[in-house]
Formats: structure tokens, C-alpha cells, sequence
């Protein structure tokens, strides 16, 4: 009955102690390295890469397009933590601020 599109939208059970477990560590690293950029933004861009690693592997909902619009938005947050290492990782000027920023929201954006 899981894997009936006729049901609602509903979520296996070992997929969301999983996520949730990842989703309680993501908020412990951003309190607890608030302050250290380049440790926080490492660790989180890794959760979330596993969190798009285990949704995809697992399709954890009875809907097929749920799956793929959470497989979106993983990689969509993905991106933006790349984009924030990449951001990080140039010195803070005005020409560099500008060249970042816009690929930034670009990956944002689209």
C-alpha cells in the first residue's frame, strides 16, 4: 500500500527517522558553528547532499512527483552550499563580491 498513487501522500517510516535525524543534526551544526563560515557551510552542504543521496535512493513517497520535486529542492540547496563554499573561498572584494553574488542568485533563482 505504500507505493499506491491512489492514497495520500504519505512517507515510509525508516525514511523519515532518517531525514529527521539529518534534519536535527543540520540545525545543531549551524548553532553550534555559527561563528566558523567555513566549518558550518562544509557540514551543512554534506547533510545536504545526504539528504538528497537518501531521498532519492529510498523515493520514500507513495507519489512519484513528490519525489522528484523534494529531489529538486535537495539539489537545489546543494547548489547554494557549493555556491556558498565558493563564495567563502574568494577574497571579500567589490569585483569578487559582485561575480559571486550573481552566480549565487542565479542558482537561487533558476
Amino acid at each position: 500500500t505504500m507505493r499506491d498513487t491512489d492514497l495520500e501522500i504519505m512517507f515510509v517510516p525508516v525514511y523519515l527517522q532518517a531525514h529527521f535525524l539529518l534534519k536535527t543534526i543540520f540545525c545543531g551544526i549551524y548553532v553550534i558553528f555559527y561563528q566558523y563560515n567555513i566549518v558550518r557551510v562544509i557540514i551543512l552542504t554534506a547533510i545536504n547532499i545526504a539528504l538528497l543521496g537518501l531521498n532519492n535512493s529510498m523515493k520514500p513517497c507513495s507519489v512519484s512527483w513528490v519525489n522528484h520535486l523534494r529531489d529538486a529542492f535537495f539539489v537545489h540547496a546543494t547548489l547554494s552550499g557549493i555556491q556558498s563554499l565558493n563564495y567563502l573561498a574568494w577574497p571579500a572584494n567589490l569585483s569578487t563580491k559582485e561575480m559571486v553574488v550573481s552566480t549565487l542568485l542565479s542558482n537561487i533563482v533558476f
